[in-house]
């Protein structure tokens, strides 16, 4: 449902500039062309080939920079396919995996993630939530969500995004300006927080090992709640990365502009008092997603531990771009979710957008 409180985003870019040149010396290398690429320039070459020197393999796994905390031969647990057998390979491995396209999730610090739920009464097929139908014959919910519209601004959408993305060289999980992106995007969600004047709105940094903390912001739900802590999480991640983690990765669209739509939209939200019934409302904004989803793996084994339910979760991904010459669209992912959640924010999209 909250998908459609946020209009698709103008992806934020530098305006491209015209390139002239003197006739005199239009066939003349420049300076910049005949200089030698830098060794950040070769390593990202070299992730995207399979045929590499062993000098640039060892220097690649050398590579230590000011403002990073990470060890490129460090050996992590990684499983590429939920049917797949997990392997062991390096940070540097999981790097060029990633840089090549491939999907993972690095489980080193959480093998068993889900057990809990597997043995449980009902297993995975166990339902414990049924999903109403979206409408617009509901007078109350159509009219409640739409008087949201107005307070959400595309103009302070790209000021918010046009710093999150421009103001820190990356968002590396395992870099310092990850963790000083981490606690400029905590401010901002403690400063919309406190817009709320019917209930207070929790903010807290969610500690990981690494630098980058996670985000989570609760609506405690006001009515009748379930035996178990119930609650309804959305969600974007805050880390972005580049072929080769120690370059300049802005990450406006991913995924800067999830980050900037659910944060919108949780601003509007506590600008109307919203104060959820039954359920708590939760916005989170995960870290080292770019890592192999280890800021959300943390949360949920903290929730699996807890015994807390999840009756749905959606999670905001690059939402802003869109490809020129088509029209702008609300995707739904269809693989490694829950169709019935899927059938809920489809129907959501054609009745509220």
């Amino acid at each position: 449902m909250l998908t459609n409180l946020i209009p698709l985003l103008a992806l934020l870019a530098l305006a491209p500039g015209s390139i002239t040149a003197s006739p005199m010396i239009a066939n003349v290398p420049s300076q910049s062309a005949l200089q030698a690429p830098s060794p950040h320039e070769l390593f990202r070459s070299a992730l995207l080939t399979d045929d590499r020197s062993s000098h640039i393999r060892n220097a690649m796994y050398e590579w230590k920079e000011d403002g990073f905390d990470l060890d490129l031969k460090e050996k992590r647990l990684i499983r590429f396919g939920e049917d797949e057998v997990p392997v062991w390979m390096t940070e540097l491995e999981k790097i060029e995996a990633k840089a090549k396209g491939l999907r993972f999730m690095d489980i080193t610090d959480y093998p068993d993630l889900g057990f809990a739920s597997l043995i449980s009464p009902g297993g995975k097929h166990q339902k414990v939530f049924e999903y109403p139908s979206p409408s617009k014959a509901n007078s109350t919910t159509n009219n409640y969500i739409h008087s949201l519209f107005p307070s959400i601004s595309t103009d302070s959408m790209r000021t918010f995004l046009g710093h999150f993305s421009g103001g820190f060289r990356t968002r590396y999980y395992k870099s310092s300006t990850g963790a000083e992106s981490s606690r400029w995007l905590q401010s901002k969600v403690e400063e919309f927080a406190k817009l709320n004047n019917a209930t207070k709105v929790s903010v807290r940094a969610f500690q990981h090992p690494w630098g980058q903390s996670s985000i989570i912001a609760r609506f405690p739900a006001a009515g009748k709640k379930d035996k178990k802590r119930s609650v309804v999480v959305v969600g974007a991640h805050q880390d972005s990365t580049n072929l080769w983690p120690f370059l300049p990765a802005p990450g406006a669209d991913d995924d800067g502009s999830g980050t900037t739509s659910t944060i919108h939209a949780f601003k509007a939200l506590n600008e109307a008092g919203y104060v959820p019934t039954k359920s708590d409302l939760e916005f989170h904004w995960f870290s080292a997603e770019e890592g192999g989803l280890l800021g959300s793996q943390a949360i949920a084994k903290e929730y699996e531990a807890e015994g807390v339910v999840v009756k749905a979760m959606v999670q905001m991904d690059m939402t802003a771009w869109v490809k020129k010459g088509t029209e702008e669209v609300v995707g739904i992912i269809t693989d490694f979710v829950d169709p019935a959640l899927s059938e809920f924010m489809t129907k959501a999209v054609g009745a509220y957008h």
